[in-house]
């Protein structure tokens, strides 16, 4: 179906720059700008999570009462910009009202809605400091989208288009029937896309299948009673895309090789693949006594379902073409010139012999899958398990939230809004065996455990209850657990004009529980893995308070403070959810300080604002796993006490040069840094042991977002013919720093008296372009427009990464030695750089 869908839209749309970014639309359609109809308002791939799977994905507001957050999503939104660098689980989404955020995360994940620009184009934004009718908003603002059949646009809609990104084909159609004279109203959308794992995009092997779908019906009942429901979902199977470092780019020589991919039987093959299928239906009562009072109520249930695969290795050397040890700067120690004990000529032989291998052959940088079947395979006739196999890693949630919202106007000029939410989740996070890789089987036990264990300990076994079980493809093996997570919560807020004020208060009062319970008994924690946890119980809330004084003119101030108190997410509660039920440590509800100050202004020709804000995050919580090169062992990793800082100055310029020309101008210079150290508590896969230490993170910053940025563009109108050139510059984008390297006792087996400075990466300038034309014809209208972004195929500008979680010395514990390595893991951390050039071209036929 897909290659038809993309044959079909070669046919009609053929050019050789039908290249494209995700579109997903956010706001209504306006005829009168050709523009606003498909390409300007785009989910980028960033902002959609579809290379990132931490939630550390773009926030999207669009409030159209402040000229920077209203064109900065959309013009920046290629640099991986996050709204002031908050993670998106400060961004609260909704959908007619209900929460839809990850209970276990906090964060939403776009692309569960990606595909349905023509339902997602009704939107409600609200700023941290603007009130709304369905929440407080959180410091990085809320949105709420309206997914009722009656608001979906009456006609049909058919698109066509073509690109070079995330998918190369898309074929959309959306009905809007409009409401009947009986009251009912219906509307649906179907979307798919396509790419190829050899597809002509600026990723390497990141194929792309999706077939996303929504189905509204809606009934007026009377003048007081209106049902509605909606039912979505974005079912998709796509190869990902892996960080590596410039070494490897280098050698590869593009910015867009991908260590995921390898060949198997001379067909290209991801190891990385991503399964997304979140089906989500919502009803919705909206209930109208009267003029001045209105209650919506909205339920929602979730079934996610979310897997990716990955390879892995079992007593047996790591098969990933960009391991350190396959590289050559591991033979020869081309960064310090003294070090002469590592710089001999045989040194540089082995790196020219390495070098020579890596760019001899396409085959020689990637996956050799031929040659892990081989190894299995042999290992199999020998009675071996494997060596290599792929699993596969489960994420199923269960979600169902009831929310309902009261609206109430006083008088002219009060209103009251009153709210109270609830929802239960079930969360099971599990891992099965996906390939085996020609092996014939391979044992449920602790691999990092058996070099420390004897292998008949039962320490060794993953499932204590399962000794040794021998598994086979589609077994699960390794962990098996549920995070169940309730919440409920209380809000409201008061608003009132007089005069040229505006002001308004709100505050909430919430509760959460949650616990653990594993399906597994771990050898390391016979007692306390297996079985429901105990609960742990947060009550959190907080308030804000607000202002808008009108001084006339078309000038305005506005003023807002805040302060809250969050429960801490359930992903981050946990020690060592994979082997056991305990609890971080110090666990506490993150309490945040906010506070903003904009002018804006107004005019028939000129609209701008600026804006400068300030927040303070204490007693936050933060949790990672990596392996450990050091203690040869997975490592989880929970640090507490975090304290960070947030602000900056953000600007934006509208101005009318003529009736025809516009200018825009953005800009914004911010801070997001680490105030102080902060404890951490880790454990190790190969001992359940826990150790404790001092992360020395004071002055790191946020990573993957430029904390400095400046936008310049024109639009031209003429004749139904709309033009439009930006050109955007980031900069002070930082990679995630590693917690091993600031270690207080890792400084001091290195007699450093500093944690090593953060890594950043390359800013830089790229310019974008778009243009579009709508034409009217007998029955319906056409639209026809292509946007391309980076035209000048600026590959260099670092959009994010991470610090690898390795050190670059080796410590002997018997005798206190420390000894440098010749691979220097600070000096190669893994990035991610910005696609060349790429666009869309889309065409667009309502009737």
């Amino acid at each position: 179906m897909y290659k038809k869908v993309l044959i079909l839209s070669a046919a009609l749309c053929a050019t050789p720059l039908l290249k494209a970014q995700e579109a997903d639309t956010l706001i209504k359609n306006d005829d009168s700008n050709p523009s606003l109809d498909e390409s300007s308002f785009t989910f980028t791939e960033s902002q959609l999570g579809e290379d990132d799977n931490d939630g550390k994905t773009s926030t999207v507001l669009s409030s159209a009462s402040n000229v920077f957050t209203a064109n900065v999503s959309m013009k920046l939104g290629a640099s991986g910009y996050r709204f002031r660098a908050y993670d998106n689980k400060y961004n609260e989404v909704y959908i007619n009202g209900v929460l839809v955020n990850d209970p276990e995360r906090g964060y939403f994940r776009f692309s569960q809605i990606g595909g349905l620009n023509n339902i997602s184009r009704n939107s409600d934004n609200a700023l941290p400091f603007e009130e709304n009718v369905y929440c407080m908003p959180g410091i990085a603002g809320s949105v709420n989208y309206d997914f009722r059949a009656s608001q979906v646009p009456q006609g049909n809609k058919l698109t066509l288009s073509l690109a070079n990104r995330t998918y190369t084909g898309r074929l959309m159609y959306s009905y809007g029937s409009g409401v009947n004279p009986s009251g009912w109203s219906f509307a649906g959308n179907i979307t798919a896309r396509y790419a190829s794992i050899n597809g002509f995009r600026n990723v390497e092997g990141a194929f792309y299948n999706s077939l996303s779908y929504y189905f509204g019906a809606e009934k007026i009942i009377n003048s007081s009673h209106t049902l509605s429901l909606s039912t979505f979902a974005n079912p998709t199977m796509r190869g990902s895309r892996g960080a590596s470092t410039d070494e490897a780019y280098f050698l590869a020589g593009s910015n867009s090789y991908n260590p995921y991919l390898g060949y198997y039987n001379g067909e290209v093959r991801n190891s990385r693949v991503v399964r997304d299928f979140a089906p989500t239906t919502v009803l919705t009562w909206d209930f109208a006594a009267n003029d001045n009072l209105k209650i919506t109520t909205s339920a929602l249930l979730v079934y996610s379902m979310y897997s990716n695969t990955k390879l892995a290795y079992n007593n047996s050397t790591n098969p990933a073409p960009d391991y350190y040890k396959n590289l050559p700067s591991s033979f020869y120690d081309v960064y310090d010139a003294n070090n002469t004990e590592n710089r001999r000529d045989v040194d540089l032989q082995n790196w020219n012999y390495v070098y020579d291998y890596w760019t001899s052959s396409v085959n020689s940088r990637y996956i050799n899958f031929d040659k892990l079947y081989f190894a299995n395979v042999s290992a199999s006739k020998n009675g071996g398990e494997a060596l290599y196999y792929m699993p596969q890693i489960h994420t199923e949630r269960i979600s169902a939230g009831l929310s309902s919202a009261l609206r109430y106007n006083l008088g002219a000029n009060s209103r009251l809004n009153l709210g109270i939410s609830a929802s239960r989740n079930k969360v099971n996070h599990y891992q099965t065996v996906y390939d085996m890789l020609g092996a014939k089987y391979l044992h449920n036990t602790n691999s990092y455990a058996v070099g420390s264990y004897d292998s008949g300990d039962y320490r060794v076994q993953y499932d204590m209850l399962h000794p040794d079980k021998l598994l086979q493809e589609g077994d699960v093996f390794g962990y098996d657990y549920n995070i169940f997570v309730d919440k409920a919560d209380l809000w409201s807020s008061y608003s009132l004009d007089a005069g040229g004020l505006h002001a308004y208060v709100s505050g909430k009062i919430g509760y959460t529980d949650m616990f653990r319970e594993g399906k597994m008994q771990n050898g390391f924690a016979p007692n306390n893995s297996y079985g429901p946890s105990k609960k742990a119980y947060f009550l959190d809330g907080g308030g804000k308070i607000g202002s808008t004084l009108n001084l006339g003119m078309g000038h305005a101030i506005d003023l807002g403070f805040g302060y809250q108190a969050d429960a801490p997410d359930a992903g981050s509660a946990f020690s060592a959810p994979e082997i056991n039920n305990n609890f971080v440590v110090g666990l506490d509800c993150e309490k945040i300080l906010s506070g903003q100050l904009s002018y804006a202004y107004s005019g028939s020709m000129v609209k701008a604002t600026l804006t400068g804000y300030y927040n303070k995050i204490t007693d936050a919580t933060k949790w990672t796993c990596f392996y450990s090169d050091d203690d040869h062992s997975f490592t989880y990793v929970s640090m507490t006490g975090i304290e960070k800082e947030y602000y900056g100055v953000e600007f934006g310029v509208s101005l009318k040069l003529t009736s025809k020309l516009e200018l825009l101008a953005l800009g914004a210079v911010s801070e997001a840094k680490y105030t102080s150290d902060c404890n951490a508590s880790y454990m190790l896969s190969n001992s359940a042991a826990y150790k404790n230490d001092v992360v020395l993170s004071k002055g790191m910053r946020e990573d993957g977002t430029p904390l400095t940025l400046a936008s310049l563009g024109f639009t031209y109108n003429l004749k139904g013919w709309y033009l439009e050139l930006t050109g955007n510059y980031f900069d002070r984008i930082y990679l995630s720093f590693s917690p091993v390297s600031r270690y207080a006792a890792t400084l001091k087996k290195q007699e450093l008296a500093e944690a090593p400075a953060q890594t950043e990466g390359k800013g830089g300038f790229m310019l974008d372009c778009s243009i579009g034309k709508n034409f009217r014809l007998k029955k319906g209208s056409l639209y026809a427009g292509l946007m391309l972004t980076n035209i000048l195929n600026n590959c260099n500008i670092c959009t994010g990464g991470y610090e690898q979680s390795r050190t670059d010395y080796s410590y002997n514990t018997s005798t206190d030695a420390v000894t440098d390595k010749v691979y220097k893991f600070s000096a190669n951390p893994k990035k991610y750089y910005a696609w060349g050039i790429n666009g869309m071209f889309n065409i667009v036929y309502r009737f």
